[in-house]
């Protein structure tokens, strides 16, 4: 299996050496992000006593720190986790001068279960998120798996909002690559490329390459993405029995993004659903069953039984 975390963190720290030029408004961007995630599960960090944060893919950990600057003690922990050891050092350092709370963690998605900060986690009062595109970085079968052990309270995950379309557009026979130019810097132009990957038909090359006028080009960071649309991911996300919540659209520091927030029922909520459904159905069988013997109907002859 190809080692989809390992090209990754190599791609991210390559890519955050030059995201000063690539994103010039960065943190106001990612302050904007944070104010709408806030927007999506903000009623119900209270109303469920949700004890954790988890941001998997957190990048430098603007979004959780932020987060943490909304909520405080009222959750018990914040943890990021990256496989990018240049953006947690960064991260660490910034929590450190912000004396903030955060627990950053360098770390891949397969090598979760061994880390000491998630053995104590209770996933039934934790908010999951993976903010900036992370979900199609993972190896799917691995992160449905881990949603399937842990299923945390609520999952939120982001795409970009043109990325079905790119998607798209690579089906054409004369896209070999997608090329969306990002900045120029003097002589140099910088494009996020998004190519088919050789080795795997439901995987995609995309990241950064640096354009010279002189001709040529040559790749900053490539990550290793899945090929699935946003529409597919979500599926899969449904299929463990999770509803969608609510969805928005924003800006963030990486560019126009499209979020979806997704809970697991609480089974004790469904619980007194199935009660209510069973109590409230015997008794209008009942009543139905009276009305037919006393030959009082309110249905058609084509509708004479009830079914429920």
């Amino acid at each position: 299996m190809e080692n989809f975390s390992h090209i990754n963190a190599k791609a991210y720290d390559a890519l955050f050496e030059i995201r000063d030029i690539l994103f010039k408004n960065f943190e106001k961007n990612q302050k904007n992000a944070a104010d709408h995630i806030l927007a999506l599960f903000d009623k119900h960090i209270d109303n469920d006593n949700i004890e954790t944060l988890v941001d998997i893919g957190c990048g430098t950990g603007e979004i959780l720190m932020l987060l943490e600057e909304k909520y405080g003690s009222s959750i018990g922990s914040y943890i990021g986790v990256d496989v990018s050891s240049k953006q947690i050092e960064f991260a660490v350092s910034n929590a450190k001068k912000k004396r903030s709370a955060c627990n950053f963690i360098c770390c891949a998605l397969e090598e979760l279960e061994d880390n000491f900060a998630f053995a104590t986690i209770n996933w039934s009062k934790t908010v999951l998120l993976c903010t900036g595109h992370t979900l199609p970085h993972f190896d799917q079968y691995l992160f449905q798996n881990f949603l399937k052990k842990h299923c945390p309270k609520y999952l939120f995950v982001d795409f970009y909002n043109n990325f079905d379309e790119t998607l798209d557009n690579l089906l054409e026979p004369e896209n070999e690559c997608i090329v969306e130019p990002r900045t120029v810097v003097k002589s140099t132009s910088y494009a996020l490329v998004t190519k088919t990957d050789p080795k795997a038909d439901d995987r995609i090359l995309r990241g950064i390459e640096k354009f010279s006028y002189g001709g040529g080009s040559e790749p900053v960071g490539i990550t290793n993405q899945s090929r699935d649309k946003s529409s597919c991911h979500i599926c899969r996300i449904k299929e463990l029995g999770y509803l969608l919540e609510k969805s928005e659209e924003y800006t963030s520091a990486y560019g126009p993004i499209i979020s979806y927030l997704f809970i697991i029922p609480d089974s004790r909520a469904k619980g007194i659903n199935e009660i209510y459904y069973k109590t409230v159905s015997s008794f209008v069988r009942q009543i139905c069953k009276k009305e037919h013997i006393l030959g009082v109907s309110r249905y058609s002859s084509s509708s004479s039984s009830v079914t429920f």
